[in-house]
This record gives C-alpha cells, sequence and structure tokens, in this order.
C-alpha cells in the first residue's frame, strides 16, 4: 500500500498557539497574530514560497504593527520546536518494514524544510516527499495532491492519507483516496493494521 503522512502534527510536533504563547507577551498582539497570520493567507503564502521569512516579517510589521523581532523570534522557535514524534515514528518504521511505500506530503514553507530534512534521520524511511515551499503548491487545493500522484505513480484508490486537518482529508477524499484523520499514534497503528505485517 502507498501511504501518504502530513508532517507538522503528525510526523513532528507543530503547536503554533503554545508558541505565540511564548513569543508575544501582549495578548492583544498574541490574538492579532493568531487570527491574521496563521489564521489568514499570510502564512499560507509563507508555506506556499510566495513569501520568505524576511518578507513575511516585513509585511506583518508594516500591516498588524507585529514588532519584527517577535515575528522572527516565532519562526525561529517554529524550526527549533518541531521536533519528532516518536511513537509516530514507531509506526512509520513498522510499516516500512512492512513494505508499504512511504510518503510526505506537508505545507512547509522551504527554509524549514530544510531545517527538519537536515536536522533529521528518519527520512531514509520515505520513498518520496512533497513539501509546499518546494513546489509552491498548498494544501487542501488539488494540485499538490495531483503532483504527488504524478511525481511517484500513485494511485489515489490505493493511497492512504494521513494528515491532522479535516479540509485536507476531505480534498483527498474527493480525489478519491482514503483519508485517515491523526488523533495519536496508538488509534493511527490501529486504523493501520491491515497494512502491519
Amino acid at each position: 500500500m502507498d501511504i501518504v503522512f502530513d508532517v507538522g502534527g503528525v510526523l513532528l510536533h507543530w503547536d503554533p498557539a503554545a508558541i505565540a504563547g511564548q513569543v508575544f507577551p501582549d495578548p492583544n498582539i498574541r490574538e492579532c497574530f493568531l487570527a491574521n497570520v496563521l489564521g489568514d493567507g499570510c502564512w499560507i503564502r509563507y508555506d506556499k514560497g510566495e513569501l520568505t521569512a524576511a518578507r513575511l516579517t516585513e509585511m506583518v510589521h508594516r500591516n498588524l504593527g507585529i514588532p519584527s523581532e517577535q515575528m522572527s523570534a516565532f519562526i525561529e522557535a517554529a524550526k527549533s520546536t518541531l521536533l519528532p514524534k516518536e511513537d509516530t515514528l514507531e509506526v512509520v518504521r513498522q510499516l516500512h518494514r512492512s513494505g508499504n511505500r512511504l510518503f510526505v506530503l506537508s505545507n512547509m514553507p522551504s527554509e524549514m524544510a530544510d531545517y527538519i530534512r537536515g536536522a533529521y534521520a528518519f527520512w531514509d524511511l520515505f520513498d518520496g516527499t512533497v513539501f509546499s515551499g518546494y513546489v509552491r503548491m498548498v494544501k487542501p487545493d488539488e494540485e499538490i495532491f495531483r503532483y504527488l500522484f504524478s511525481q511517484y505513480h500513485l494511485v489515489p484508490e490505493e493511497t492512504v492519507f494521513i494528515d491532522d486537518s479535516t479540509l485536507n482529508i476531505e480534498a483527498a477524499a474527493r480525489l478519491g483516496v482514503q483519508g485517515m484523520l491523526f488523533q495519536d499514534a496508538d488509534s493511527l497503528q490501529k486504523r493501520l493494521k491491515p497494512y502491519l505485517a
């Protein structure tokens, strides 16, 4: 079976609200950031490779008044807190040993993707990776799924997709992919039991 994993929130820890709580001491700035940067189009454009970190920081400061040094600190903290979820990675190793083909499909800026690809050694468990910042496409847009299928010769009806976003799962399902909404490694392992030797 071909099995596709999201990264942030699935393979690696990703808790932007917690990071924002540490980086933005002013609650008004914190709420502004969560609603207008993460919750709006700015961060998606960063994920998509349309904005560099420097350009995002400049734009957020100019348009929202968020201090540049705090915005830069959030980006740095976001990288350093993308730490492996060892329980999920153990499921990945079991799937790998069982002969499944494994892939990554992630919304992530290229500089963060560069960082995690250099920081961790588990990427050799995967047969292919697609990061939004490299290909300038993002989930849940159909085009990034079609790119993944084409690049690695995946058949949607023979593919499982694991993500922590309902929107992304629904987008994949519309293309014929079996989606699994990630909650925790234990429940994921139970759902993937048919693919574990």
